[in-house]
């Protein structure tokens, strides 16, 4: 994978880099996920990918991409053997992509700030927001999308719908009231039902259909997984009811639409947030990022099956980012 990036200049006076760099990151530990490096400086980023290839190399070529020559880039594969973790100073930025990567880097006594990327919001929370991960500043730009954006892809796909049914299990029910908000927002009535185990899941879907027009579909592991996907899905196309979700995967399906972000257009963003810690224009406190950048899918065959006229997929996305939601 890569090593370390040269400086286009030459490289910096030996040990500059570093006491620059470990004195920003005191001051950023008192002050919050903030600016890593002075104007002489470099931030060192140490990128560990949870496989080698797929979603994961697309996310690394176009973090690559955008990086400025004030990044130096290091990358490493989780289970790839190479002992990196010594090497990381208080000064560097570790950036784990995907939930294993995630995973490992929590459990590990390393220096320095976290920006994780490309793992869900629920897993985010699990593994950040608890025990000693909690004492050190952890960012992460997640997979999930604003509500806001989700339910305005609702109302402008299907703009004679009033009610919007969502099912939430254990992961997700903490997060009802931000839906309920977001529903307002957009002219929607949000009808929420909650579920506890699997066997109550198709129980509470059954009413949920009889009383809403459309269901929001959220990344809830208890709701929907490779058990139950299939039979949510056709439950719902049986009572002629479209359901919106979260990923290309679930539109193919046999949702009538999604919204999402792809590993190219996560490791676009994230190059960018890099870039400003970098040049010291970021002074945020460790948070949740939702993606700025996103596409638009509608499953036109179910369009067509439920008799429904929904707008281009450009369009729809063309509306969505003029909305500017923000993270």
């Amino acid at each position: 994978m890569n090593g370390p990036r040269r400086a286009r200049g030459g490289w910096l006076p030996p040990g500059l880099g570093r006491r620059l760099a470990w004195l920003a990151v005191s001051l950023l530990l008192l002050g919050g996920f903030g600016p890593a490096g002075a104007e002489e400086g470099r931030l060192r980023v140490w990128l560990v990918l949870s496989e080698p290839g797929g979603a994961y190399a697309e996310l690394a070529r176009a973090l690559e991409a955008g990086l400025s020559d004030r990044v130096e880039l290091t990358t490493r594969v989780l289970e790839s053997g190479e002992s990196w973790v010594p090497a990381v100073k208080g000064g560097d930025l570790i950036v784990p992509v995907g939930l294993k990567a995630a995973q490992a880097v929590a459990q590990l006594d390393l220096p320095g700030p976290v920006l994780a990327a490309l793992l869900p919001r629920q897993g985010y929370e699990a593994l950040f927001n608890h025990g000693q991960a909690a004492r050190r500043p952890v960012s992460a730009l997640v997979l999930d999308q604003p509500w806001e954006r989700q339910l305005a892809l609702v109302r402008l796909a299907l703009p004679k719908a009033e009610r919007v049914g969502v099912l939430l299990g254990p992961g997700s029910q903490g997060q009802k009231g931000d839906l309920s908000r977001a529903a307002q927002q957009v002219g929607l009535r949000l009808n929420a039902a909650t579920v506890s185990q699997a066997s109550e899941v198709f129980v509470r879907q059954r009413e949920l259909l009889r009383g809403n027009e459309v269901l929001l579909a959220v990344p809830d592991p208890l709701v929907l997984n490779p058990a139950t996907l299939m039979s949510y899905l056709i439950s719902a196309y049986r009572a002629r009811v479209p359901i919106v979700g979260f990923s290309p995967s679930l539109a193919e399906a046999g949702a009538l639409a999604a919204v999402y972000s792809t590993p190219e257009q996560i490791g676009r963003q994230l190059s960018e947030l890099i870039v400003e810690l970098a040049h010291g224009r970021s002074a945020r406190p460790a948070r949740l990022i939702y993606p700025r950048y996103f596409k638009v899918s509608v499953n036109r065959q179910v369009a067509r099956s439920l008799e429904l006229e929904i707008a281009p997929d450009d369009w729809l996305q063309r509306q969505l980012e003029a909305r500017g939601d923000k993270s």
